[in-house]
Parts: C-alpha cells; structure tokens; sequence
C-alpha cells in the first residue's frame, strides 16, 4: 500500500510539474496565439482566427469620388461588413451583415472622404483619404472617422494631398503607398510625387521614403517600362514567407491615355524579395481587361488564400467585386460576386 500510494504520488507530481514548467510545450490553442502573435504582432483583430476557423469578418471602404460629396459640407463614404464563410471543401461564399454611412467635413478643394485602402495597425482600424492625405481612425460602433495623421505628395513638403492607395503592416511599421506612376501631362514627366511612400511606427513617428527604385524592378520584370506603366493599389507584405505580394490595379505597354486606361485591368500578380531583386510572376482569376485589384488580404492563417477586391471604372459604369483565389495554386475558391454598383477600394478583416 505504501509503495502504491508513492507511485501515485510521483505520477501526480510529474503531471503538475509538466504542465507548469516554463519548458513545457504549450497546447494547440497556446501555440496557436504565439503564431498569431508573431505574424501580426500589431494586427490583434487576427489574433481571433486559426488555421481551424472557417468564418472570418471582414469590412469594405468606399471611394465614391465626386459622389462623395453629399451637401454643401458634408463628404460620405460607405463602409460594407459581412462574414467570408469556408467550406469544407474549401470554397467560400459571402453573407452581408450591415452597410453604413461615414461622414466627415475634412476635404481638399472640395473633394474629401475618397477612401481608398482599410488596414488594422497598432489597435485602430485605419483608412486613407486618397484627395486630402488624412490618415482616418474609424470608430464602427460609433460611426465617426477621426483624423490621426495628414500626409502630403512626395516627400512631404509640399500642399498637396497625398494619394494614398495601398497600407500593409511590415513588421512594426504601417506602410502607405500611392500609385507608383509619374504624373504625366501629354506625355511629359511632371512629378514623381506618387513614387514616395511614407512609414508610420508604432509611436507614430513618419517616414518618407522615395520608392522609385522598387517601383521601377517591377515594371522592369514585366517589360513595362516608361512610357508604359503600372498602376499600383494593392501592395501587401506577407509576413509568415517574408516576402511582398503585388497585384496591379493596371497594366499596360502603351503610353497612358485617360481613356485607354480604362480598360488596362490585369489578373498578373507578383511576388518580391524584401529588397526587390528576386520578383516572380503569375496570374489568378480570368482576365478581364475592365477589372483591376484596388485591395486584398490575406485570409488569416491561410496565407495563401486572399480575398480580392477588384472594381470597374469605364465611362458611367462603376462595380465592385469580391472573389477569393488560392495564390500557390491559382485556383477560384469563390468567382467573383458583384458588392455593388458603387467603387469600394479597402478591404480587411475585423
């Protein structure tokens, strides 16, 4: 007896002892928050999901242009959520949730609230005004967007609005871009304005760093380069291969012309070292010359899959679209389902 009372003990000695030990290897539910936070350190709303889960909530932002403006002082734009719901065969379908109005007084000669990307940084959800430069917070429950930062053109000492089109997380930093082209004037290079890009750190502090050099290796991969061009709304950085993820709004050989340029859509996408010099390319979803990416997000924990947001702009037609593709395989996981007659350009999930 005394010798199975010592053999218990010591088993429920060993147990404790186990499960307490700094050295013990954490459960599945432990290791997957230590995943989380490593990628997305500074994207807690990601925090919420595993490679398990099968139903993701997400949000869209609009950048309705002139429509935005609604009055005399006042500036709107939508923001659209819903839930991406997983099969388990892998296909994903859409269920909308709620749509409502942002609204705002903030504007650039008589243009504001065009808002162009939607990304999660450092405990807010972030939103670009590509007229008047301003770097939203928005407040959902409470319907409001607060200003945090104001960005201008180029290297920042100018009066000009920053167009800003593109947000990602890069380690502790939120990077935003612009469009990577020259602004042109009948074919004459007038500013490379749109070639800078600026960095916000996790104390606020901004950088401006001229991108030219990135922008130009990939249009030099795909033979584009100027006169021809790429139109870039779409960046990301994808933190578990440590690499960037490209997908260009445009693409064209052909100098730009305002007309043309509507129907310069692309399905390529490109993949990019941390420095640029190793760049591959290949192309997702069919090919459709008026549908270009203006955002995308990678499903969390599921990387390889996105959820892509592409919208049309060709004389008074104005759509939006919401599909999911796998990028290593370049299958469809859900075709292209139509958001709405109305330009949304920020998709992220909340």
């Amino acid at each position: 007896m005394l010798l199975f009372g010592f053999v218990v003990f010591a088993i429920v000695f060993i147990y404790f002892l186990s499960i307490s030990s700094p050295g013990a290897v954490p459960g599945q539910a432990e290791a997957e928050a230590v995943r989380a936070e490593a990628y997305y350190a500074y994207q807690e709303n990601y925090w919420r999901y595993n490679e398990s889960v099968s139903e993701y909530e997400f949000m869209l932002i609009s950048d309705m242009d002139k429509m935005s403006k609604e009055g005399e002082k006042t500036w709107v734009g939508v923001m659209k959520g819903g839930v991406l719901v997983r099969d388990h065969d892998g296909a994903y379908q859409v269920q909308w949730k709620f749509e409502k109005k942002l609204k705002s007084a903030y504007n650039e000669a008589g243009r504001g609230m065009e808002l162009s990307e939607l990304t999660y940084f450092n405990g807010k959800l972030l939103t670009c005004d590509d007229r008047t430069g301003i770097i939203f917070e928005i407040l959902v429950e409470e319907t409001i967007v607060v200003p945090r930062f104001v960005f201008t053109t180029g290297d920042g000492n100018t009066d000009k609005g920053f167009k800003c089109e593109w947000m990602t997380v890069v380690h502790d930093k939120l990077f935003v871009g612009s469009i990577g082209k020259e602004f042109t004037t009948n074919g004459k290079i007038e500013n490379l304005g749109s070639q800078w890009i600026k960095t916000i750190d996790t104390q606020g502090r901004v950088e401006h760093i001229f991108w030219r050099e990135k922008y130009e290796e990939l249009r030099k991969h795909l033979k584009v380069e100027y006169p021809a061009y790429m139109v870039h709304e779409a960046i990301m950085w994808e933190p578990r291969k440590k690499h960037w993820v490209v997908l260009p709004r445009r693409y064209s050989t052909e100098p730009y012309d305002e007309k043309l340029d509507e129907e310069k859509g692309t399905n390529i996408f490109l993949l990019a070292s941390p420095d640029f010099k190793r760049i591959e390319t290949g192309e997702i979803g069919k090919f459709d010359p008026l549908k270009g990416t203006s955002s995308f997000k990678f499903v969390p924990f599921r990387e390889g899959e996105i959820l892509q947001l592409k919208t049309i702009e060709a004389g008074d037609t104005v759509e939006s679209y919401l599909s999911v593709v796998n990028l290593n395989t370049g299958k469809v996981l859900m075709e292209d389902i139509k958001v709405g007659d109305v330009k949304f350009e920020g998709v992220e999930f909340i």
